[in-house]
């Protein structure tokens, strides 16, 4: 629905005076429908009966209104006789994930995408619900509405930041990753609500940050015609840190959380260094 959606939306814009009219939008429409869907369930789930039941049936009802209202919709894209399988890697984009540019800066920081993400909306809540006793549910959604609007807010703040001789933006990223996470243990070593908030808001730039810069990026090291698929590339790199709340579940057992976010912010340090190392090489 995702990928349906954003095609979707960049066909509507293609008129656009600025050709990244269509990304932009869908950016906006992805994050903006994450947030808005996180609080209104996390209200929901607060305020009226079946918790664990009514936000699903009310996300599945959205879900069919939205297929009966899009079925009749036209086709906006022109009809072309069915083109030819290719292979799904060709030359090009072998060779754009085979550039050390792309191993040693874009790669490092993918996971923090929605690595980032999910530690403020799915790993910290619940550890401080104690701290907000009758209302987790929507300081739930309030912590995930936090982190993914102000995802959005901040991207353009990644397009000013980008270098194409650098790779500022991606480290401004990268320090907003790493301080959250630092920020994330604090609040659960102190048990704190207003610390999580402020994780969320760190957390989220981060995410935002380090989308836009690794997609700006990519744009550069790719050739224009194999540009579309090798961001959907990218993004399936980024989709790995959906792991993180899992990895971190695993992991409870052997040290407390708060020494487990630690030494995520350890790793994104690392990933930090060697992305700065690279930063001003093989420069495309």
């Amino acid at each position: 629905m995702l990928t349906a959606g954003t095609k979707w939306l960049q066909e509507l814009s293609a008129g656009a005076r600025r050709p990244d009219t269509g990304a932009r939008r869908a950016t906006y429409a992805t994050g903006g429908g994450f947030a808005t869907g996180a609080l209104a369930a996390g209200a929901l789930a607060e305020w009226l009966p079946q918790p664990m039941v009514l936000p699903c049936l009310v996300h599945a009802v959205l879900a069919l209104l939205v297929l009966g209202t899009t079925a009749a919709a036209p086709e906006r894209a022109p009809t072309r006789e069915a083109a030819p399988m290719k292979p799904p890697l060709t030359a090009r984009h072998r060779t754009t994930f085979k550039n050390p540019r792309f191993m040693c800066v874009v790669l490092p920081a993918a996971p923090a995408v929605f690595g980032a993400a999910t530690v403020a909306y799915v790993v910290l809540p619940p550890l401080v619900a104690n701290r907000v006793p009758g209302y987790a549910p929507v300081f739930s959604g309030l912590v995930a509405a936090l982190t993914l609007v102000t995802g959005i807010a901040v991207q353009p703040l990644a397009t000013w930041l980008d270098h194409a001789h650098s790779a500022r933006a991606t480290l401004a990223a990268m320090v907003t990753v790493v301080g959250g996470l630092a920020v994330g243990a604090c609040a659960v070593h102190w048990n704190s609500a207003r610390l999580v908030l402020t994780a969320a808001v760190l957390l989220g730039a981060g995410y935002g940050l380090t989308l836009a810069s690794g997609l700006m990026e990519m744009d550069r090291l790719t050739p224009a015609k194999a540009r579309p698929s090798t961001a959907f590339l990218y993004q399936g790199a980024t989709y790995s840190g959906f792991l993180t709340p899992l990895l971190l579940a695993l992991a409870a057992g052997a040290a407390p959380y708060h020494h487990l976010l630690a030494g995520m912010a350890a790793v994104g340090l690392l990933c930090l260094l060697i992305t700065a190392r690279y930063s001003r090489r093989n420069l495309p």
